[in-house]
């Protein structure tokens, strides 16, 4: 008896050109195995993607970094270099003419701080600096010591031993007699008596020493500057009207050009409404 194959796409016991149900799970399970394959080739594909996006991402924050931090170096007013060549700078002319404006200002306020510095610290040289320094100062009101010494000069003085003075010093003393009055002469000779070593002095200006004599024992003090006119200047500040005009100038002077740093952002913003 011979056996006759089924034809193909029958199942058994199906009708003819229908498939069967294991058919359509094997076709189904290759197709499922295609795209699980894709699946992957395209997850593969997209972390390339996505470490290529890092390194860029990492690549522009450095740039960023360095672009400012040239930024920060670059000195004003410097043109930013395009294509290898410097570009050219844009200026602003509002600027321009603030700079040039507030010059002025500038250089009144430079000179006032310059003038007040200058006077602190003569004020403090002379007030507090005796206080705490091992000097002193004296002005000086009579022509005697002319013209070495005129009237009106600032002279500072220090201590120094007995010893150490010797003929030509410009020595510091109280006037015999009047212990309150100040007396700046020259030691014109050093003499022993009988009660020790003593100074006579003149004043340059003088025709005849001094009547009396400085004893030269202990310590005395010894000018070592002096400062023309200065006295008259230091005399003028200690009265009432100066002390006024030292805390009245500075204010006005600050307090005008305070007023012209308000004023004129105001004026230039005004006109570039109107433009």
């Amino acid at each position: 008896m011979t056996t006759v194959a089924e034809p193909s796409g029958v199942a058994p016991g199906g009708a003819p050109g229908e498939w069967s149900w294991i058919d359509t799970l094997n076709t189904l399970w290759q197709q499922h195995e295609e795209l699980t394959a894709e699946a992957q080739i395209l997850r593969r594909q997209l972390a390339d993607v996505e470490a290529e996006l890092e390194k860029h991402a990492l690549a522009m924050e450095k740039a960023r970094d360095l672009r400012e931090l040239l930024r920060d170096v670059r000195p004003p007013n410097t043109a930013p270099v395009v294509g290898g060549e410097p570009a050219v700078a844009a200026v602003d002319p509002v600027a321009l003419s603030r700079s040039r404006r507030s010059l002025p200002g500038r250089l009144i306020r430079a000179a006032g701080i310059g003038v007040g510095g200058l006077l602190l610290a003569a004020m403090l040289f002379l007030s507090v600096g005796p206080r705490l320094l091992p000097y002193q100062s004296l002005v000086v009101r009579s022509g005697s010591m002319s013209p070495h010494i005129p009237v009106g000069s600032l002279v500072l003085y220090h201590r120094a031993a007995a010893t150490q003075i010797k003929v030509g010093d410009v020595i510091v003393f109280a006037k015999p007699g009047s212990p309150d009055e100040k007396v700046t002469h020259r030691v014109y000779r050093i003499g022993q008596g009988p009660n020790g070593r003593y100074f006579e002095t003149k004043g340059d200006a003088n025709g005849a020493p001094d009547a009396w004599r400085i004893s030269a024992t202990g310590s005395g003090w010894v000018a070592f500057a002096h400062a023309p006119d200065v006295g008259y200047v230091l005399g003028y500040l200690q009265t009432g009207s100066a002390r006024m005009l030292l805390i009245v100038v500075p204010a006005l002077l600050l307090g005008v050009l305070t007023l012209i740093e308000i004023w004129r952002p105001r004026s230039r913003a005004r006109r570039v409404v109107a433009a």
